[in-house]
């Protein structure tokens, strides 16, 4: 995707989450359907292949949708990881919350 591509598709996500701003804000709508309607297509927009349109090996993606941290003591689970690969070599995480 171009950069001129991106900014397009990212303009296009702004007025569709304007356009249904109303619906994003009701109580108790999905955080996960939120992902999967604004958030993963922006991330792709940025050049992330968050779905794995690739179709690429786990262990070779560059993000991952609900990601399992584990630390020593406690694990947790960020919706986004991103890295190369994000799988062993996480270098940022991305928590998703309802508008």
């Amino acid at each position: 995707m171009t950069k001129e591509s991106a900014k397009k598709e990212i303009e296009k996500l702004i007025k569709e989450y304007e356009l249904h701003r109303d619906e994003y804000k009701l109580k108790g709508y999905d955080e996960h359907q939120f992902c999967i309607r604004i958030l993963n297509r922006f991330f792709d927009a940025l050049g992330w292949d968050v779905e794995n349109k690739l179709v690429k090996s786990e262990f070779y993606c560059d993000s991952i949708f609900q990601f399992k941290l584990k630390g020593e003591k406690t694990t947790k689970f960020p919706d986004y990881a991103f890295g190369f690969p994000a799988k062993t070599y996480p270098k940022f995480f991305v928590e998703a919350k309802t508008p």
